[in-house]
């Protein structure tokens, strides 16, 4: 009976595949039994298609990516799934209609002629040999007046190449625009020609529109450093030269002091007799060098700035004209004044004399105006221009002043939720960050989080022996001392620990380690090209990867290069770089590093703080992105990579920052930026990374901010309530919080807070506005009032706390155990940044910090296997030893010489290499 069952079933089922009517027939049961709605069905196609339209017009993402977004809603709707070719190619052809649409809708405003005319710039002229399209995408690198005289004719280049304004249709995708807009400035123009002619005349708009843009921004970059050079030279020069003319004062001052007792000698009675004896001591001519002597040495440093700078007049005179014409300049109702100064100056060009009534005055101050008048009354050109210059200047750095067409001198306010959408995100942003909207609720809270820390500190001020309250000398304050925090002394398990942990190591070639952590991580598949299209090249994994070996070492192609490759190549090389390799590729490869690396039991191990730093490299090309500082970088300039780092040792976010400007500007833009699924909470820094501006926003936001303390005795402490008694911190807690400023300005610190959760603005754009020089507006001081609150909870904490010293001491030395290694894998060219322009030192120094989190993770892996590996060879592993080992060990990678791209057959195969075990290792 059995084997007679199994003929039949076999029998029916290859009858089963040959009857084709059974299988659709068997679906429809299926459908109705289970509940599930066929895919053909018109009301299941037009809301499905329509969902395609939408994220493949809004979006930029693969084909790979919309199959998975369209299979997750026919599951979510209960719809039956398709056969893949179907799928596949329904959502071919609505991405195609979505991006042809796009397209359209970015050219609808042009006609035939206009679209003939911009296309025009992509031919080759024969006086150049280049395209016009080049020539206007070549940027400056000079921050002088003949290189802002060069930047400012980009920019008229620019906008005369074509007879239309590049503004742009509103209502276009802002993702897909500025993805199109990069695609177009990195390709070449005969590619763009190439193109069907909508396409292309649509990518090369948006190119010209973002590079009007990136040009202005150049202008006004060139303008800060010239303006930063004239005035920062001016007062070294002041110094200088009364450093200079220190010996010809004492000698005048030996005059002086002669004909000063001439002057108290009562026997001399007539102003003749006076005039004769002084004579006899010195010469007229003698006189008059020990007044003009002493007439140098006793000028302020701020007349002498007012004279020089006039003198510096012809020098802004080379720019200035053409400046006035092409950067059209606005102003937020606090620049208003500088606004209409900088109208008026552009009113006097071709005019030889003007009267003083004739252009506004008020916001210069009384040293300027005194420079004013000529001697026959008219207006003093120079002075008047060199005052309105340094307003103008000052106005920018605050963005009082801003041009609409730039990326980064733009009106931070305007970026703001509206009022209309920030009543509609009120509740939602005050719940997702445990804010009431009530003022008094809110102080309240921290108010009473403040009292209680006062309260706990003061209880413990006896027992804590690290801490000394030194009175002032009217007694009416105290200073506090701590003790400096002892070295930690590693015990021998940890030195045993760490040493046999680093010969277990397998030995291993960078580029080697990069495809084998690719291979757990899928992180190199995120590097897509730059037309969002799907690359059919070979291997281009290991080019991608030879690619981030020479960015990251800073070597250059030639190392990694071989000819014989087809994936190695230079040409293939250069291609992968300039389409694949760019800050966003780099910045969902590292969120795949960061994500996996998290969830190693090794990791979890390292818990703490997370911390900001920045690592500094000198610029040794001409760059109008880098700045001076000889502290760092000697005669040159340079520029920062600031560099976020969690408790696990991987970097989840980098910024590059010409010079060394103020950190604390840009402390928040990594947290808010950052796309991994690191949420960290505890912030620590150096000390110049803080303002109280920066701690009211980080508690605001929700994070805590711990920065290490240089210097406690300069620190203030705050109190809400005057009248409360703090027992031996009543003489430390002396200044009082304003929380009246808090409750005027609730409503506008919350919108400010939820723009920035929402990311429709950067913290350090609103920073700009909120200070300048150390000058808050009322705005900032609201929220700097938040801030020393904030603060005053982390000093207490700090003073009562040793192992919260110590913990944010071992972060920082964390961090710069990661820059440590940073600096030797960046070790080609003396470890000297070699990039003129932003977007090169941005990608450079984001494929470094990638490189790094590669080693990081797969030092973590394999350390964890060693450690297994002791375990089960009866080594007792301490736990704490466990926390103290580093993810940044070294010596076991190869970072130098030639380099090879293949792993071997083991990591192929999916397995973890050997480790490096020694058959008497552990007898």
């Amino acid at each position: 009976m059995l084997s007679n069952y199994h003929f039949l079933c076999g029998r029916y089922l290859n009858r089963y595949t040959r009857r084709s009517a059974t299988v659709y027939q068997h679906h429809q049961r299926i459908r109705e039994h289970y509940g599930y709605q066929d895919f053909h069905d018109p009301r299941v196609q037009a809301p499905f298609q329509k969902f395609l339209r939408s994220r493949s017009y809004l979006t930029a993402e693969p084909l790979t990516s919309l199959f998975d977004l369209a299979t997750g809603w026919l599951i979510g709707e209960r719809v039956q799934l398709p056969a893949v070719t179907t799928m596949v190619r329904l959502i071919a052809s609505i991405k195609e209609e979505a991006d042809e649409k796009l397209y359209q809708d970015i050219v609808q405003d042009l006609g035939e002629v206009q679209i003939h005319q911009l296309r025009n710039i992509l031919h080759v002229q024969e006086s150049t040999h280049s395209t016009p399209y080049d020539e206007l995408r070549r940027a400056p690198t000079r921050d002088s007046a003949g290189g802002m005289v060069m930047a400012l004719n980009r920019v008229k280049g620019i906008r005369e190449s074509v007879p239309f304004p590049l503004t742009l249709p509103p209502g276009l995708p802002l993702r897909r625009v500025k993805m199109l807009a990069n695609y177009g400035l990195n390709s070449k123009s005969k590619y763009l020609l190439r193109m069907p002619t909508v396409r292309g005349t649509a990518i090369l708009r948006l190119s010209l529109n973002q590079l009007e843009k990136e040009a202005v921004d150049d202008c006004l970059e060139i303008f800060d450093q010239i303006m930063a050079k004239v005035l920062g030279k001016l007062e070294r020069e002041y110094v200088q030269d009364r450093l200079k003319n220190l010996p010809s004062l004492d000698q005048a001052s030996q005059t002086m002091k002669k004909i000063l007792a001439l002057l108290l000698d009562e026997s001399i009675t007539s102003l003749e007799d006076l005039k004769l004896a002084a004579f006899k001591i010195a010469s007229k001519e003698r006189l008059t060098e020990v007044l003009e002597a002493v007439t140098l040495l006793t000028q302020t440093q701020e007349d002498r700035k007012l004279e020089d700078i006039q003198r510096r007049y012809s020098y802004v005179r080379h720019f200035l004209p053409l400046m006035m014409t092409t950067i059209p300049f606005q102003a937020t109702s606090s620049g208003k004044k500088v606004l209409e100064a900088w109208q008026a100056l552009g009113r006097l060009e071709g005019r030889k004399k003007v009267d003083l009534r004739e252009v506004p005055t008020d916001l210069l101050d009384r040293q300027w105006k005194s420079k004013l008048k000529n001697e026959d009354g008219t207006l003093n050109r120079a002075a008047y221009t060199l005052g309105v210059l340094e307003h103008l200047w000052e106005s920018l750095s605050k963005r009082e002043i801003f041009v609409e067409t730039s990326v980064r001198y733009t009106d931070p306010t305007a970026k703001l939720l509206s009022p209309a959408d920030w009543e509609k995100q009120r509740i939602e942003v005050c719940q997702s960050l445990n804010l009431s909207p009530d003022a008094d609720t809110f102080i309240s809270g921290i108010s009473e989080d403040l009292h209680l820390h006062y309260l706990f500190v003061a209880g413990r001020v006896k027992k804590n022996a690290s801490l000394v309250l030194q009175d002032s000398e009217d007694q009416k304050s105290v200073r506090p001392h701590l003790e400096k925090l002892d070295a930690f002394i590693e015990p021998d398990s940890l030195k045993w620990l760490r040493a046999e942990v680093k010969k277990l190591l397998p030995k291993v070639d960078l580029p080697e380690l990069l495809l084998e952590v690719h291979s757990w991580t899928g992180f190199l598949s995120m590097f897509t090209h730059i037309s969002e299209g799907n690359s059919r090249v070979t291997d281009l994994l290991i080019s991608i990867c030879a690619v981030l070996t020479s960015e990251a070492c800073n070597i250059g192609f030639e190392p990694v290069s071989h000819q014989s490759h087809p994936a190695l190549t230079k040409d293939r090389l250069s291609w992968v770089n300039q389409n694949y390799v760019r800050v966003e590729t780099i910045s969902e490869a590292n969120a795949r590093l960061v994500n996996f690396q998290k969830d190693i039991p090794l990791a979890q191990e390292w818990g703490g703080l997370a911390s900001v730093d920045g690592l500094r490299f000198k610029v040794p090309v001409r760059s109008i992105h880098a700045r001076a500082n000889p502290k760092y970088f000697g005669h040159g300039s340079g520029v920062t990579w600031l560099n976020y780092v969690s408790d696990y040792g991987t970097g989840f976010h980098g910024i590059v920052i010409p010079g060394t400007m103020r950190d604390s500007l840009f402390v928040l833009d990594g947290l808010l930026e950052q796309n991994t699924e690191l949420q960290p909470k505890r912030i620590t820094s150096d000390t110049h990374g803080y303002s109280d501006i920066v701690f009211g926003l980080y508690r605001l936001l929700g994070y805590q901010f711990s920065p290490r303390l240089a210097d406690l005795t300069d620190q203030r402490f705050w109190r809400v309530d005057r009248e409360a008694d703090y027992g031996a911190l009543n003489k430390l807690a002396r200044h009082k919080v304003n929380t009246e400023l808090i409750r005027e300005h609730w409503d506008e610190i919350l919108r400010v807070v939820g723009s920035l959760t929402s990311r429709t603005v950067k913290a350090s754009e609103i920073l700009r506005v909120l200070q300048r020089k150390g000058k808050p507006n009322k705005l900032g001081r609201a929220i700097g009032e938040i801030g020393r609150m904030a603060k005053s909870i982390h000093l207490l904490q700090y003073l009562d706390d040793e192992s919260y010293r110590r913990e944010i001491r071992e972060q920082l030395n964390l961090h710069e155990s990661r820059h440590a290694l940073a600096r030797e894998v960046f070790h080609g060219k003396r470890g000297e940044l070699r990039q003129a322009y932003k977007a090169g030192q941005e990608d450079q120094l984001g494929a470094l910090g990638l490189v790094v989190n590669a080693i990081c993770l797969w030092n973590t892996k394999y350390t964890g296997v060693a450690l297994k590996h002791l375990e089960e060879q009866g080594v007792t592993v301490l736990k704490e030893d466990v926390e103290r080992l580093s993810p940044f060990m070294r010596e076991h990678i190869n970072l130098l010489g030639r380099y090879h791209f293949e792993v071997p057959e083991v990591v192929k195969q999916g397995l973890l290499r050997p480790l490096m075990i020694e058959e008497d290792d552990f007898e």
